[in-house]
């Protein structure tokens, strides 16, 4: 479901091994339907300590709209909160904005494009 096409190799990003790391899944049946990753990463255009990114949501789509992106959105916060975060950043698409803003985060840029990935939108909020 996350790089849809690729294989395992494409949907590991440098931080994934970091101890502060936090990897998240939602099961149903036994399989994950859900998944996203936070790891401690600066921001790209104001790096403070205690940043972290969200990174690697993605849901099945035979199972979009039950909340799942919700949880995991609000499991990575409080993951990063734990680990000391003091923000928490992400490039979302602009399908997925309305998740992360019910989630508290907030517009920084206007859509630009990711560079094979697509319109993106980034946002933050704090811990």
């Amino acid at each position: 479901m996350l790089r849809a096409g690729g294989g395992p190799a494409d949907a590991v990003w440098p931080g994934d091994d970091d101890a502060h790391a936090g990897h998240f899944a939602v099961y149903v049946s036994g399989a994950a339907v859900a998944v996203a990753t936070v790891v401690p990463e600066p921001h790209p255009v104001d790096p403070q300590p205690g940043d972290f990114r969200l990174r690697g949501m993605a849901t099945d789509e035979r199972h979009r709209g039950r909340g799942y992106a919700g949880l995991l959105t609000a499991a990575c916060v409080e993951h990063a909160r734990g680990a000391g975060a003091r923000r928490v950043w992400l490039q979302a698409r602009p399908a997925a904005v309305g998740v992360y803003s019910r989630a508290g985060f907030v517009w920084e840029t206007e859509e630009f494009e990711v560079p094979g990935l697509g319109p993106h939108i980034r946002m933050s909020r704090k811990c």
